[in-house]
């Protein structure tokens, strides 16, 4: 059995195959490279090779062989959602003219339920990245990626509950940057946001994992640092301090 699906640059992706005893896992056919799959996904009809040995693709197809060369029957199905043809299904049998009318009827069920199994599973995937990007934005300051003032007020919450509750020590730092509006007035706003950016970039760089960076607003920030005394929150503004002055 041989999965194939058909890429947006027109290459072929087969995720997994099992052929002569051995399994294959996400190869890459080219464009270049038009195989037998490619020739069922392009004529959008299904084919039965008797004998793949006296059997000849057109012109600009060939067989692609893995292991040892052999004569096999091979009944190709595209693979269809919502009347697009996205891949091809090749069920394979060592042997000539080895598939009956029955093989048929069943392989081409399979089929049916593998593309639309697929189908479901690529949209679910789909839902969920976009969920998690979606759920990231309302959390994440666009432009320089730290969090923003919505995840600040529900995170503060929680972090002054966990110190009431096991008596821990918790640091909040307010900071803008010098001079922001005049560099932005003298140099423009496309200036003033690669700043912001390299800011963020080095604090990350510069503070603890489990410390947290808002962009409160414009040029101003907030550092969020958990089970941090005041003397080791004096210590992470030094730091940083020194780190942005290189």
């Amino acid at each position: 059995i041989v999965l194939g699906i058909k890429r947006k640059d027109g290459s072929v992706m087969i995720p997994y195959a099992f052929v002569n005893g051995e399994e294959i896992y996400n190869l890459k056919i080219s464009v270049e490279n038009k195989s037998l799959i490619s020739y069922i996904i392009d004529s959008e009809k299904k084919m039965y090779i008797k004998d793949s040995e006296n059997f000849n693709l057109p012109k600009g197809y060939s067989f692609k062989t893995v292991g040892k060369k052999r004569t096999v029957s091979i009944y190709g199905i595209p693979l269809c959602f919502k009347n697009e043809i996205f891949g091809t299904i090749l069920f394979e049998k060592a042997g000539n003219d080895m598939f009956t009318s029955n093989d048929f009827y069943i392989f081409d069920i399979l089929a049916n339920l593998i593309a639309t199994n697929y189908k479901i599973k690529e949209y679910i995937e789909k839902l969920n990245f976009e969920k998690k990007k979606n759920f990231q934005n309302s959390l994440l300051d666009p432009l320089t990626g730290a969090y923003n003032r919505n995840f600040f007020e529900h995170y503060l919450s929680k972090l002054l509950e966990d110190a009431k509750r096991f008596h821990s020590n918790n640091s909040l730092v307010f900071l803008d940057l010098d001079n922001f509006k005049q560099i932005n007035d003298k140099y423009g706003h496309h200036y003033g946001d690669k700043l912001l950016k390299k800011f963020v970039l080095i604090s990350k760089h510069t503070l603890r994992k489990m410390d947290v960076l808002v962009r409160y607003g414009g040029d101003e920030f907030l550092i969020i640092l958990p089970k941090s005394s005041l003397k080791n929150s004096e210590n992470v503004v030094k730091r940083l301090s020194k780190n942005l002055s290189k």
